[in-house]
């Protein structure tokens, strides 16, 4: 519509008139726009994620995301160590970076990996003291849980994503049979 106002002649007889054409199609945009993305980008934030995940959350808990990277929930979350990121292995990007998977670079040495693959996971699984709480989303938990003899129950359940509590029964950690 703004477009084809702005065309007629018998409108837009001056620069000024079609300045003022413009600003109006801008304004115009910008609300439609405004209400369609914001409720787009609340619900593809971790922040209400965080908001809700952070009170069930002790400092000696180790936290880990899934397989699929949330960019902002270590930030919500306001953690001091780093959070373990577990992926394939294979992909070209993780952490919606290319050089991560290049350099496969680590925090500081006194903090152990925070990349980890799906085997290494495992293994540190069964021999971590900590408890590990996990954000997945559900259609990864039999991945997670694999046929190992796991024990875990949701925590907390977000829409897509989960927050669980795992342990290993050689752990001897409590949680519900795989739930």
């Amino acid at each position: 519509i703004w477009l084809a106002l702005s065309t007629l002649k018998s409108i837009a007889t001056s620069e000024g008139s079609l300045y003022l054409y413009c600003c109006a199609g801008f304004a115009l945009y910008f609300c439609i726009t405004h209400s369609i993305v914001a409720p787009i980008a609340l619900a593809s934030s971790s922040k209400i994620l965080a908001q809700k995940s952070a009170s069930l959350i002790k400092a000696e808990d180790q936290l880990v995301i899934y397989d699929n990277f949330r960019s902002s929930l270590p930030y919500y979350l306001n953690v001091e160590r780093p959070v373990w990121v577990v992926w394939s292995g294979h992909r070209d990007s993780i952490m919606e970076s290319y050089y991560i998977v290049e350099k496969r670079s680590q925090p500081a040495a006194r903090y152990g990996k925070a990349l980890i693959t799906f085997e290494e996971f495992a293994e540190l699984r069964k021999t971590t003291k900590r408890n590990l709480l996990v954000f997945v989303k559900k259609k990864n938990i039999p991945h997670l849980l694999g046929k190992s003899d796991t024990r875990a129950s949701t925590i907390l359940d977000f829409g897509d994503y989960v927050l669980m509590s795992i342990a290993d029964s050689d752990r001897g950690r409590t949680g519900s049979p795989r739930g």
